[in-house]
């Protein structure tokens, strides 16, 4: 689940962010604090406006590293050059009929889902057929874009794809239409294994107020002022009841007294924000519509993380190892799990060389691989590896809208209705049968 943080009152870091990258704004789940930080990772979007042996032994590494441990550049590379490699896997499935110009007109007028059309022409980004849903994720999506292409002005290739923001990727609708019948590739957050043509890339939360750099250097700060003998010695979590995580804890859970749990759904007269949550040795983290960003934020407090096995991916979670970056619940019958965290948790205070060891694991993971540099150089590879696949040369559509222009402009001049798209070759692909089930959450249902 991508929940936007503190939807009520982003809008006026939002608008910071357009000139100073979001510097002393910092929200959380409503939550506000102020702090100075170096955000010169971020600062050049602005200008918009105006091998695996080498994987394995840094994987070996990072299993014997201690908090206070740095990783070795050369460490640090193979783990990179191992997050690199999802990008090539996610685009196999192109790797021998290409992505033709009739795939991405299929992709773009077949779902009536959350999604907008990038277009790179001749150095100049070009947003197209924007919709109106999740206007808050779109938008960071596309500053997430303009640090992109200010980071590799003049190196950005010509692509024509699109990205969806919905937490359930569309359905196939391979060989559903005559003029388009392959499936082109969906760029999206998260996605199953079985979901072939999901494309994973970095989401927008990289880029939500006050920005991943300001983010990561408030939370580990608040990791520093809670040194691992001063934590409280329980499971810590606070979510929203999505997904299935009601029906996981069981209807009973709140009511659990225990001196090793404080898990929670969360509620107003409850919430504690993300940074206060690194007082905790240990913190769950559990799926919510589909995947959670979360994830990465709780590894930075440098506490143990819990985490349920998850059908979902991102663009690295195919860096983390069971037992090395995080401890696994296993599974649990209804209705134990209070009993089943708990022994969890009985057996980390037993063992406090393993708990500091993984709660190092993740964080060194998440602080010296997952950094806004390595975020933008995902990208600009999966651009230059996309474009290695395209059989056409990308034309401005007569949809598109130039990045700056669909940042500033009203949300009005630039939202596209579905049915408003204009569509070359395919036409509108989806049926207004497949439109209502899709609305209706059948194909949710369909994921599981």
């Amino acid at each position: 689940m991508r929940t936007p943080l503190g939807r009520g009152i982003c809008f006026v870091c939002l608008v910071l962010s357009l000139r100073v990258h979001g510097a002393r704004c910092h929200v959380q789940d409503g939550d506000v604090s102020h702090d100075t930080f170096d955000l010169t990772e971020q600062q050049d979007s602005t200008k918009v406006f105006m091998g695996h042996s080498k994987q394995h032994e840094g994987l070996h590494h990072l299993r014997h590293t201690r908090s206070e441990s740095n990783l070795g550049h050369e460490v640090v590379q193979s783990l990179r050059d191992h997050l690199f490699s999802r990008i090539h896997l996610d685009l196999k499935p192109w790797a021998h009929s290409g992505i033709s110009l009739e795939m991405v007109e299929q992709v773009y007028c077949s779902y009536n889902t959350q999604s907008f059309r990038l277009q790179i022409i001749d150095q100049t980004m070009y947003i197209v057929g924007e919709t109106r849903e999740f206007p808050f994720f779109q938008t960071n999506m596309k500053l997430l874009l303009a640090d992109v292409w200010a980071r590799y002005e003049g190196r950005l290739p010509d692509v024509d794809l699109v990205i969806q923001f919905d937490d359930w990727i569309p359905p196939t609708l391979n060989g559903t239409h005559p003029m388009c019948p392959h499936q082109g590739p969906i760029f999206t957050a998260t996605r199953k294994a079985e979901d072939w043509w999901g494309v994973l890339c970095p989401e927008e939360s990289h880029r939500a107020p006050p920005g991943w750099l300001a983010y990561r250097k408030l939370i580990m700060r608040s990791a520093e002022r809670h040194p691992w003998d001063h934590r409280t010695s329980k499971l810590f979590f606070r979510g929203g009841a999505t997904g299935t995580r009601a029906e996981q804890l069981g209807p009973d859970f709140a009511a659990v007294q225990s001196p090793h749990l404080d898990v929670q759904l969360s509620n107003p007269s409850n919430h504690v924000s993300l940074p206060n949550q690194c007082s905790n040795k240990y913190l769950l983290h559990m799926d919510g519509n589909t995947y959670s960003t979360r994830l990465k934020l709780l590894m930075l407090c440098n506490s143990t993380v819990i985490k349920p096995d998850s059908p979902h991916q991102a663009y690295w979670w195919h860096l983390l190892e069971p037992g090395t970056h995080y401890v696994p619940t296993g599974r649990w019958e209804p209705g134990t799990a209070s009993v089943h965290l708990t022994r969890l948790v009985e057996e980390l205070e037993r063992d406090q060389e393993k708990a500091q060891r993984v709660a190092a694991n993740g964080f060194e993971l998440v602080r010296s691989v997952l950094t806004f540099d390595a975020v933008l150089e995902y990208w600009h590879r999966l651009l230059m590896a996309y474009s290695e696949l395209q059989t056409f040369k990308p034309q401005l559509h007569p949809d598109a809208m130039t990045l700056a222009d669909s940042i500033l402009a009203l949300p009005a001049h630039v939202q596209r209705p579905f049915g408003e798209r204009t569509c070359q070759i395919c036409g509108h692909v989806a049926t207004p049968e497949q439109q209502g089930l899709y609305e209706s959450g059948y194909y949710r249902s369909l994921h599981g």
